[in-house]
């Protein structure tokens, strides 16, 4: 008897290791798989953008003036948003989207994606640039809604109108 019970709580315990060591794996590999995914994409196309410490990845084509954006501060843009293989979903410059003109928020508030908020600390007035945003950043396993599947990495063409220094 006392050997039967050894082994049930033996085999409950190694159960309960072996589910949670799986879970965590699962939770780790969307990151892992968008981040690969990515980095194929980037060497498919020859493309050399630089990573942020989240996992965002952005590449400046035009270099802006002025100071770089900072949280808290009100920032402009005009963008074309589209997943990895470049069906669009938004833009703020195309009249098809019934929203043209630049789009103001405050940087670092959770007022956009958090993809949004790493990345455009790397832009300043007049800067152009494309970011492109692993699922984690963006919406992850939900969708906002047409256009944008789970777990899609997500591409933004990027131009910053203006940047108010006026922080609150």
């Amino acid at each position: 008897m006392g050997k039967n019970i050894f082994y049930v709580i033996f085999a409950l315990w190694y159960l309960l290791v072996a589910n949670t060591t799986f879970a965590k794996g699962r939770s780790q590999s969307r990151a892992e798989r968008d981040d690969a995914e990515l980095r194929a994409y980037f060497d498919k196309n020859m493309i050399r953008p630089i990573k942020t410490s989240n996992g965002v990845y952005c590449l400046i084509t035009q270099k802006g003036t002025g100071d770089y954006a900072q949280a808290g501060q009100e920032i402009s843009v005009n963008y074309t948003g589209k997943i990895l293989d470049g069906k669009i979903f938004d833009s703020n410059v195309d009249e098809k989207y019934k929203h043209t003109g630049p789009f103001t928020f405050r940087l670092g508030t959770g007022m956009v994606i958090r993809g949004w908020d790493d990345a455009l600390i790397l832009f300043n007035t007049g800067c152009k640039g494309t970011i492109y945003i692993p699922s984690s950043m963006a919406y992850g396993p939900t969708s906002p809604g047409k256009g944008i599947p789970p777990n899609s990495i997500l591409v933004f063409d990027i131009e910053v109108t203006d940047i108010d220094n006026n922080e609150q």
